[in-house]
C-alpha cells in the first residue's frame, strides 16, 4: 500500500485556515443527523497546538459496518491501520492510539503540524497483549 501510495502526486501543502476548521466543523455537525445508516458520525475536537492542532473522534464507522454485514470484524483492524500506510499530507502528522474496529468507545483520530506519521509494522493491536 505504501508504494502505491508513493506513486500518487503530491498533495499541496494544508494549511489550517478558519475555513478549513469551520468545513471539518460542519462536516462533524452533519455526521451526527445519521443521514445514511452506513456512514461514519464524528465529532470535531479542537486541539491545543501541542499534542495535535485538531482530530475527529468516530463514534460509528462506515467500514466497521461494512466488515460487519460481510461477516468479516476479524480483518478491520488491519484496515484502519492503513490509514497510517496511506498518510502523506506535507507538513502533518497523523496519530491514533484507539479504533471501534479493538473494542474502544470511537477511533481518535490527530493530526499535528510538523512531525511524521509513525508507520510501523507490527501494527499496535498484534503487539499489545492487552488488547481492549
Amino acid at each position: 500500500m505504501e508504494e502505491s501510495v508513493r506513486r500518487l502526486p503530491p498533495l499541496p501543502v494544508q494549511e489550517l485556515t478558519p475555513e478549513f476548521k469551520a468545513r471539518q466543523i460542519e462536516l462533524a455537525r452533519k455526521s451526527q443527523e445519521r443521514l445514511y445508516p452506513d456512514d461514519w458520525v464524528f465529532k470535531y475536537v479542537e486541539g491545543d497546538g501541542v499534542e495535535f492542532e485538531y482530530g475527529n473522534d468516530f463514534v460509528e464507522c462506515g467500514a466497521q459496518k461494512l466488515y460487519h454485514t460481510h461477516e468479516a470484524d476479524e480483518f478491520l483492524p488491519y484496515f484502519c491501520y492503513l490509514d497510517f500506510a496511506i498518510d502523506r499530507t506535507p507538513g502533518w502528522s497523523f496519530t491514533r492510539t484507539e479504533t471501534l474496529a479493538e473494542g474502544y468507545p470511537r477511533c481518535n483520530a490527530r493530526t499535528k503540524r510538523g512531525g511524521v506519521t509513525q508507520k510501523g509494522w507490527p501494527p499496535p493491536f498484534l503487539r499489545d497483549s492487552n488488547r481492549h
